[in-house]
């Protein structure tokens, strides 16, 4: 056989797999959207030895009564549910959802858990009937689609960056006018000629791929065009991440690039390396905003079929990508210069409490860049491009928002003083009652998270090395000792080095990067006038909670309903047919076979899935009631 004609060719070959999925690639075949097949087709996309192994993991995993998580591991996890679907109709989505990600922790010991895992399995438990089915094609995700090293934290998330910063260089290529249009071009007081700064367009691009790449599209776009996208990538795997969100940005790249004009003028009233930072940042919502129905049956056909995607590798950027080992040097170096740029204008502690006192008058728990503005103004002799240097240099995860005590921690760690001045501060603004070992180790993690976002090792390593220690200290230990702990006991050493490494002698303040606007660069260009019509229309905001928007779409109710034309059921009228079976068994898919003993009725291996249908009427899978699986 050179090729499939029909799906039932696929799910009926009898060969090795790695020559099943061959075949399907070089036959180009596309799954109806909906499609009542999905289901049959994802199960047989999946080695059918991993299937089975990961099952067995999985019964053992739901029959044993001792299994452990650490507690922080397991708050966290549920903190993320939460979040993400207490708002559902669907009250038990999130249990289940924390099950499956419970279940994985144990099994592969070596990945933590990285928030937008809770929505790949959500997505799956909604596409999938049955437990254990979820399980396996999510455990096939995150350790065969996405790379090996992608969800691994060592090097400070090291494989993860480097997939980031492989976009944003394929976005320099591919879209020229977004890179150009989020490069900083400025000229030096004591120099004629311009000079460039990509970094608010490789922060942009980094945050765009972030968001996509953890989540696998699944909050961005709506759950049709979701599943269109996976079955391309279970068959092409995670090259096709990149070249999906790159005809994603070419798509609206004159919209998004309307919207970095627009926030950039909001921002503030000269043009600084900041202030595009953070109209790159609030134009990534109104990017998605655009981009969440698009043409999807002819975006993934470009994937396929249009040369400048299928020569598209990712592994000839991998030796360019290497530089990102680079960045946290680059943390550093701006750390530095805010501290510089502070000391420079009589930073002082009594400046932080003034800030604090206004911030905590206001009731706030997370600051925004308006907060946050607007209480420097009146607190410090602060201009507006000195405040989004300082609040850029703290925000290093873009969110635009920062916790208090986060931001209380920052401010003082960028004081020119000693650390244990530093961090008296802190304390002094933050006083615990008493200190246990998870709030300080809370500390620990926070101090990490100001000199590099993607780092856990120091926490990691001082989490295990205060099991033996922790009983050596006096219990409670008195608030005014936290800083002498932190700078004389020989364990925290590491850390209080890597702190130091912020401060420096060098006195010369560095430049704010004020963009002339004069200069024919990108800015220019950036602030050029508006003219009517020269822009493409832009598409109204629907007023929806895009979380329950995507997963209603999909969930099952308790007897079934059509859902975009797609009849889907939570339990089946009889296992003797091959449906799933009920939620609480742990057999369907990837389970022995079930034998149909009915006239018409299908028998599918549903280890294998070698044969699916049985006296079969039609010769393709489509959507007639006679050829319903489910």
């Amino acid at each position: 056989m050179t090729n499939f004609i029909s799906w039932n060719d696929f799910i009926n070959f009898s060969g090795s797999y790695h020559e099943k999925l061959h075949l399907l690639k070089s036959s180009q075949l596309v799954l109806t959207n909906p499609s009542s097949f999905r289901q049959i087709v994802w199960v047989g996309l999946i080695d059918p030895t991993f299937a089975s192994l990961v099952l067995n993991e999985y019964k053992i995993f739901k029959s044993r009564q001792d299994l452990q998580i650490p507690e922080k591991t397991l708050e966290q996890i549920h903190l993320s549910c939460v979040g993400s679907f207490g708002s559902l109709k669907d009250k038990t989505l999130g249990k289940r959802v924390e099950k499956i990600l419970f279940y994985f922790l144990l099994k592969r010991k070596d990945i933590p858990f990285t928030s937008g895992m809770q929505y790949i399995a959500g997505f799956l438990l909604g596409v999938f009937c049955n437990e254990a089915d979820a399980f396996v094609m999510f455990c096939h995700f995150i350790e065969n689609i996405y790379p090996s090293n992608f969800w691994i934290q060592a090097e400070s998330k090291l494989g993860f960056r480097i997939e980031l910063q492989i976009f944003a260089m394929s976005v320099e290529r591919f879209c020229p006018k977004i890179a150009k249009a989020l490069t900083a071009v400025f000229k030096p007081r004591d120099k004629n000629e311009r000079q460039f700064d990509y970094a608010p367009f490789e922060i942009v691009m980094m945050k765009i791929a972030e968001k996509w790449y953890l989540k696998c599209f699944t909050q961005s776009f709506a759950p049709n065009v979701v599943m269109r996208m996976w079955d391309i990538i279970l068959i092409y795997g995670f090259e096709c991440f990149p070249k999906i969100a790159l005809l994603i940005l070419s798509e609206y790249e004159s919209e998004f690039i309307h919207a970095i004009k627009l926030e950039t003028r909001k921002v503030s009233k000269e043009i600084s390396v900041d202030s595009l930072i953070i109209s790159g940042i609030r134009s990534i919502k109104k990017l998605f905003e655009l981009s969440k129905y698009p043409k999807i049956e002819n975006l993934l056909s470009k994937v396929l079929k249009k040369p400048i995607f299928t020569q598209f590798k990712r592994e000839d950027y991998f030796s360019d990508s290497e530089r990102v080992q680079k960045k946290n040097s680059y943390r550093l170096i701006r750390l530095r210069q805010t501290r510089n740029i502070l000391q420079s204008l009589g930073f002082t502690g009594e400046i932080i409490k003034k800030i604090y006192t206004d911030l905590d008058s206001q009731g706030l728990d997370f600051v925004n860049l308006s907060n946050f503005s607007s209480t420097c103004l009146r607190c410090t002799n602060w201009n507006q491009n000195t405040i989004l240097n300082v609040f850029n240099s703290i925000d290093e995860n873009r969110n635009e928002s920062i916790q208090i005590n986060f931001l209380g921690l920052s401010l003082s760690l960028l004081l020119h003083t000693d650390i244990e001045q530093r961090l008296s501060i802190y304390v002094d603004l933050f006083p615990p009652q008493e200190l246990t070992k998870i709030e300080f180790l809370s500390i620990i993690s926070r101090i990490e998270e100001f000199l590099d976002p993607y780092s856990e090792t120091f926490s990691k390593d001082l989490e295990n090395s205060l099991n033996d220690t922790w009983i050596e200290f006096s219990n409670p230990v008195l608030t005014i000792s936290i800083p002498q702990l932190l700078t004389t006991i020989p364990i925290f050493r590491p850390l209080i080095e890597y702190l130091k490494t912020i401060d420096t002698n060098n006195e010369t303040i560095p430049e704010l990067r004020i963009a002339d606007i004069g200069l024919n660069g990108s800015y220019s260009n950036i602030h050029s006038p508006l003219y009517q019509g020269s822009e493409k229309s832009e598409i109204n905001d629907e007023d929806m909670d895009d979380l329950e928007k995507k997963l209603n779409e999909i969930c099952r109710s308790e007897d079934g309903e059509v859902v975009e034309k797609e009849f889907v059921m939570n339990k089946v009228v009889s296992k003797s047919e091959g449906s799933s079976m009920n939620e609480n068994e742990i057999s369907t898919k990837f389970a022995n076979m079930i034998q149909g003993n009915r006239e018409n009725k299908f028998s599918v291996d549903l280890s294998y899935m070698d044969k699916v249908l049985k006296d079969r009427n039609c010769g393709r899978l489509c959507t007639n009631n006679a050829c319903k699986l489910f």
